[in-house]
């Protein structure tokens, strides 16, 4: 697989860009790798939110961001997780 591939790649945009890409495709084994400082908040949310359940650890997380528009984004999509279950 490209994506895992890449993930081990010497260039950290590259790196990045592979942990968002393989969240997006669904594969949880990256949650951990999102939890990263580095990545940009908004994008790590869109990632856990196509994770699902998986992805919840991740928006529970973001819930103490720093920014207050990502802890309200991320507030948003726990209701909207607990309105789908």
């Amino acid at each position: 697989d490209v994506l895992r591939a890449m993930l081990g790649h010497a260039d950290a945009a590259v790196r990045q860009a592979a942990v968002l890409g393989l969240a997006r495709l669904g594969d949880a084994a990256v949650v951990g790798r999102l939890l990263a400082p580095e990545l940009p908040p908004r994008d790590v949310l869109a990632a856990a939110v196509a994770l699902g359940a998986a992805g919840e650890r991740v928006v529970a997380v973001l819930l103490d961001h720093a920014d207050e528009g990502v802890r309200t984004s991320a507030r948003l999509v726990e209701l909207l997780a607990e309105l789908r279950d």
